[in-house]
C-alpha cells in the first residue's frame, strides 16, 4: 500500500454525470480505490489549494494548469489524439500525462506528443461488483459482445457458433444495462469479444473479473472500427498496430487475428473450459486497489513547488475557471467554429 503524503484533487465532469460510460468508470472505480487504500481525496476543488491536482477529463482544468504552469497529472479521458488539445494554450510544464495502455503511449509518441511525461495507467476494476461464478459451467450459452464493429463480421461469428452446436447471446455496446450486463455473464460459459480498438477495455475486464474466459477477435488496426459517425484518424496511422485487449494473458482465454480461426479457437476454449483464471489476472493487475496505488506512485514522481498536505479536507473552494482560461476557451471556440464551418 502506497498511500501519499499528499490529498488528490480529483478535477473530473464525471462527478456530476448521470450517466456511467467508461470515463465515468475511471473516476467511480479510482475513488473506491483510494477509499480502499485510505488515500485521501477531494473532487472539484481549488487548483491552488493543492500540490496534487489530477486532471481527469476537463479541458478548462487542462488550459488552467498550463496558463498557471501548475505542475499536474492529466488524462486519460480528455482528448484522443494530441492534435485535439485546446489549439490556444500555454504549454504544460512539469506535468505526467497519462495513457491507459502501451499501445495509446506509443502512439502519442509517434504522433511527437513532448510536452510532458507520458506514463501508463489502467484504472482499477470493480471485482466485487463483478464477482465470480459458483462454478464454471460447461453449458452451450456463449455471450457474444459486439462494438462498432462490421455487422458482417457479426453475421459470420453468430453462423461459426451456431455450427458448433452453441446459443449465442448478443449485447452490443451502448445498448444494455449493467445488470443485463452481469446476467449474461453469470449465464454464459464464454465470451466472444468482437469489438474495436481499447486503449484499456474496462467492459472487457469486467468480464474477466466475473471470471469468464473469452475469445477476443482482435481489432489489430485503428481502422477496422465500423462506426458512422466515429472518430476519424488520419491515414498515415494505417500501420499502427492497436489491440482490443491490451491487458490480458493465457489465464484470461484467447487472441485470434481472423474469424477464420474462430471456430478452432472455440473448439479450444470448450476443451480447457476449467483451466482458465480470469479473474485471478484481474485481482493481480487490474484491481481497485493496485490501479489506485500505481496513480499514487505517479503522483510521487510530480515535481511540486510547495507541498500543501496540511490542506483542510473540510475545504469548499471549487475549482473555477479563471478569466485567463475562460478567454482561451472562447478564442478555441471560435477557432473550431470557423473550421468547421469551412469543411463544410
Amino acid at each position: 500500500m502506497s498511500v501519499g503524503t499528499q490529498i488528490i484533487n480529483i478535477i473530473s465532469n464525471c462527478a456530476t454525470s448521470e450517466r456511467v460510460t467508461g470515463p465515468d468508470k475511471v473516476f467511480i472505480n479510482t475513488c473506491k480505490g483510494f477509499e480502499l487504500i485510505g488515500q485521501p481525496y477531494v473532487v472539484n476543488r481549488n487548483l491552488s489549494d493543492y500540490s496534487w491536482n489530477w486532471i481527469h477529463d476537463s479541458v478548462d482544468a487542462l488550459i488552467e494548469v498550463a496558463l498557471r504552469a501548475i505542475p499536474a497529472v492529466i488524462g486519460p479521458n480528455l482528448v484522443v489524439l494530441p492534435k485535439d488539445l485546446p489549439r490556444y494554450r500555454p504549454r504544460l510544464k512539469g506535468c505526467i500525462y497519462l495513457q491507459p495502455s502501451e499501445w495509446a503511449l506509443n502512439l502519442w509518441r509517434q504522433l511527437g506528443f513532448s510536452e510532458s511525461i507520458l506514463a501508463i495507467w489502467p484504472a482499477g476494476i470493480d471485482t466485487s461488483s463483478f464477482g465470480a461464478k459458483e462454478e464454471k459451467t460447461s453449458n452451450d450459452q456463449v455471450l457474444i459482445y459486439f462494438k462498432n464493429r462490421s455487422p458482417d463480421l457479426l453475421s459470420e461469428v453468430k453462423a461459426i457458433v451456431k455450427n458448433h452446436h452453441l446459443v449465442p447471446n448478443i449485447i452490443s455496446y451502448g445498448d444494455y444495462t449493467e445488470e443485463q450486463y452481469r446476467n449474461l455473464l453469470a449465464k454464459c460459459c464464454f465470451v466472444i469479444w468482437l469489438g474495436c480498438h481499447e486503449s484499456q477495455g474496462i467492459a472487457l475486464q469486467e468480464a474477466l473479473a466475473a471470471d469468464v474466459p473469452m475469445i477476443v477477435i482482435d481489432a489489430k488496426s485503428l481502422f477496422d472500427t465500423y462506426s458512422k459517425n466515429g472518430y476519424t484518424f488520419q491515414n498515415t496511422l494505417r500501420l499502427f498496430r492497436t489491440s482490443s485487449a491490451p491487458y490480458f494473458d493465457s489465464r484470461c482465454g484467447i487472441i485470434i487475428d481472423e474469424i477464420t480461426d474462430l471456430g478452432n479457437a472455440i473448439i479450444k476454449i470448450k476443451s480447457e473450459l476449467s483451466g482458465y483464471n480470469p479473474r485471478e489476472y484481474v485481482i493481480d493487475q487490474l484491481s481497485l486497489e493496485v490501479s489506485a496505488n500505481k496513480l499514487v506512485n505517479i503522483f510521487n514522481q510530480l515535481k511540486v513547488k510547495n507541498n500543501k498536505n496540511k490542506v483542510d479536507l473540510n475545504n469548499r473552494n471549487e475549482f473555477r475557471p479563471s478569466y485567463g482560461t475562460r478567454l482561451i476557451i472562447k478564442m478555441n471556440r471560435a477557432h473550431n467554429s470557423i473550421f468547421a464551418n469551412h469543411s463544410k
